[in-house]
């Protein structure tokens, strides 16, 4: 789905808790990379949407 969505034209955003490290191995394993990712080793203050 994601390949779809990229070769429509679609930007990708994606974010995680996960460090840069662990990401780049998830998205080199897809084969596939967003147009823009933050990883959490990235960020300083991280805050939790509550619901």
């Amino acid at each position: 789905m994601l390949h779809e969505l990229a070769d429509s034209g679609i930007k990708i955003g994606f974010t995680t808790g996960f460090s840069r490290d662990i990401v780049d191995i998830i998205f080199n394993s897809l084969e596939w990379h967003p147009d823009i990712s933050v990883a959490g080793d990235e960020v300083s203050k991280v805050t939790r949407h509550q619901t």
